[in-house]
């Protein structure tokens, strides 16, 4: 019960930061964006702060977290149009697992676990190593198909640090049956597969954006990936996250 307390403590001021505070671009465009969802999909929800967004904009939101402590803490946080899975998402379904960093200090850097083995976290300069955590997977094409086949799933978000390519391939059905706008971030020095998931999107009539100032603005391949060549990460110029609309 305290522990539960506590949890909703820290979410709240973990919301003001990141939903009011010091929002992301991102952030700030979704806040305005004055569409309402039916299902919205949160693929590497972490600590629920985009998941607790899109409550605000669907009916009901996925929230998909591989990790148990987080899973766990999600199922306390959240409000009750969020459904928490303790799954990852990738291509097939099974088991696999997942790279956990740790710090100098031996704590857990969540927010950049990883099930995809080219991403070694050698850019990261907070990491000094990782440990392994044997995880349960999903596609997301099978589980809407088996528990969300009356329903429209029209935003997916994704942040699985590298693992797109596989995630996406596990979610092409969906895509392709429901239109959804999707916001992915993917960098290359987590070993996101920049062209393969462009091509992807390209070859099913969306267009690419990014958020300037609230707003969206065009992202072809070539300027994405000159962004994160020229520009160190934090600086208002690196990108690194994308989003994905179908075209009319």
């Amino acid at each position: 019960m305290q522990k539960k307390f506590l949890d909703k403590i820290e979410n709240k001021l973990r919301i003001l930061k990141h939903l009011y505070l010091k929002p992301e671009n991102e952030v700030v465009w979704l806040k305005g964006f004055d569409k309402k969802f039916d299902v919205s999909i949160d693929a590497g929800a972490n600590r629920g702060y985009i998941s607790k967004l899109l409550s605000m904009k669907s009916k009901n939101v996925i929230s998909i977290e591989p990790l148990d402590y987080l899973a766990t803490y999600l199922v306390n946080v959240l409000p009750k149009n969020c459904i928490v899975l303790n799954k990852g998402a990738s291509s097939e379904e099974g088991a696999s697992k997942i790279k956990i960093p740790i710090d100098a200090k031996g704590n857990d850097i969540s927010a950049l676990s990883s099930m995809e083995n080219s991403n070694n976290f050698i850019d990261s300069e907070e990491v000094s190593s990782h440990r392994e955590l044997s995880i349960d997977i999903i596609t997301i094409d099978n589980y809407v198909e088996k528990k969300l086949s009356s329903r429209n799933i029209d935003f997916i978000k994704i942040d699985v640090e590298g693992h797109e390519e596989a995630l996406l391939e596990g979610a092409k059905r969906t895509i392709l049956t429901h239109s959804p706008i999707v916001l992915i971030e993917m960098e290359e020095r987590h070993g996101s597969s920049l062209n393969k998931i462009y091509d992807f999107f390209s070859s099913n009539n969306y267009s690419s954006y990014f958020v300037k100032r609230g707003q969206l603005q065009t992202c072809n391949l070539e300027f994405f990936r000159g962004s994160q060549d020229k520009y160190k990460i934090g600086d208002v110029n690196y990108i690194s996250d994308l989003i994905f609309i179908k075209n009319n």
